[in-house]
């Protein structure tokens, strides 16, 4: 049994630049784009209020490391700003506001 606890990838995340991790940038790189296709098939419920911020803080990581492509992107884009760009418009509309996590977090105000 796999759990996804946000607690975990924010711990996972801060290996990425420190060398006494097991986990190299190319692991973090796998688990981080495994979570999102997870996320994609909306199997994960909806975050807890208090798991909001750290929820974004995943996705602005993954963003800001380009961890990200495709579908997956443009949703965590979605959860982190509620917006997307002009390329996002159609995948945000017709799968990220369906996913119960994202939508969740997008639509917070936290």
């Amino acid at each position: 049994m796999v759990i996804y606890d946000v607690d975990s990838y924010i711990r996972m995340i801060r290996c990425w630049d420190d060398t006494r991790c097991p986990a190299n940038r190319e692991a973090v790189r796998g688990i981080l784009r495994d979570l999102t296709a997870v996320l994609l098939t909306d199997r994960l419920s909806p975050p807890q209020l208090m798991d909001i911020p750290k929820w974004k803080a995943v996705f602005k990581f993954a963003r800001n490391n380009r961890i990200l492509n495709g579908n997956a992107a443009c949703c965590a884009e979605y959860a982190i700003s509620r917006t997307a760009e002009i390329a996002c418009t159609w995948v945000v509309r017709d799968t990220c506001e369906k996913i119960r996590l994202f939508n969740t977090i997008a639509t917070s105000g936290v």
